[in-house]
């Protein structure tokens, strides 16, 4: 059996340059290019045209708010541009978009003194127990 080396070289080439965006970045916005089937069961919604060089199946798709495993809100976003924690399993796409919960900026959240807690537990003397 004879093989054009050429042919078969460039052929293997061309594959993954045809499926580059899937799992990729949308050419506007923070979505990723995904097939509508995964877009919608991941909660999201996708719009057409922004992943050119893919199937007919596979558009751009925004989920923009996730819930991570301890409650936190996050938004789905590609892990480089994360600057928190990311979850895995949450957004549609490959493993480099994940949700991603940010801390509140350092100072931002007021934690409470303890005679603020004990003032607050005071207004609730003699009210029964629910």
């Amino acid at each position: 059996m004879h093989f054009n080396t050429n042919l078969v070289l460039s052929l293997l080439l061309s594959v993954p340059a045809a499926l580059a965006a899937v799992n990729g970045r949308c050419s506007s916005g923070n979505g990723v290019c995904v097939s509508t089937t995964s877009c919608t069961n991941a909660g999201g919604t996708y719009v057409s045209g922004k992943c050119p060089n893919d199937p007919s199946n596979v558009k751009c798709c925004n989920k923009t708010r996730c819930v991570a495993p301890n409650g936190a809100i996050g938004s789905c976003k590609f892990t480089s541009d994360c600057t928190g924690t990311t979850y895995s399993g949450l957004c549609p796409g490959g493993s480099n978009f994940k949700c991603c919960v940010t801390a509140p900026p350092p100072g931002s959240v007021k934690k409470p003194s303890g005679t603020e807690v004990v003032n607050f537990a005071r207004k609730y003397i003699g009210n029964p127990y629910v």
